[in-house]
């Protein structure tokens, strides 16, 4: 039964280059032994607290990391596309096409900057300047939206039902069961 499960396959087509003796070549099937390495791996994963907490934790940034995905979006086009009608004119062998300011876009705002691509007229280097301090602060989010989900998957009661009118979901110290109680105010 093994031999003709999923695995049972993925396993004869990983050792089988070993086996080829022809002509052929088969050397390209040594891809799936790092495929099965990688369905091994998932399979441990799986069992780990750690990676279920991670998972849940995507689930929560899901909204805040497409919202900050669109606006990183929105920032490369726009600075790739300005940095391109900037600098076009003085470096046309740098800047030689609009693909050539998206990348400097991209690299500039994932605070890479290789170091090859640089603007020399003002308004690219102020360009340049604001995509810089843009990065920093798209990296900056990100690392924020997933601690702040990190900590939501973490403090959240297992099996609790989120509230109806902001879908948050309850952590242990607000209530022992899962479910949000009204609480008058004291006088205290």
């Amino acid at each position: 039964m093994y031999a003709f499960s999923f695995i049972g396959i993925v396993d004869f087509l990983a050792i089988l280059p070993l086996w080829a003796f022809t002509g052929f070549d088969l050397r390209s099937l040594r891809a799936f032994r790092l495929f099965r390495l990688f369905v091994t791996t998932a399979k441990l994963a799986a069992r780990t607290s750690a990676v279920v907490r991670l998972a849940r934790a995507f689930r929560f940034a899901v909204a805040e990391a497409g919202a900050l995905f669109a606006g990183t979006c929105i920032i490369v086009i726009t600075a790739g596309f300005g940095m391109y009608h900037l600098e076009q004119e003085f470096q046309p062998e740098v800047f030689g096409t609009v693909f050539d300011g998206l990348w400097w876009a991209v690299v500039t705002l994932t605070t890479v900057g290789y170091g090859d691509i640089q603007p020399v007229t003002a308004g690219g280097r102020l360009l340049a300047t604001v995509a810089m301090f843009a990065g920093i602060g798209v990296i900056g989010s990100a690392c924020g939206i997933m601690a702040d989900a990190l900590r939501r998957s973490g403090s959240s009661v297992r099996g609790a039902r989120p509230c109806e009118r902001c879908r948050r979901i309850p952590s242990k110290s607000e209530t022992g069961d899962g479910v949000f109680e009204r609480r008058e105010p004291t006088d205290a």
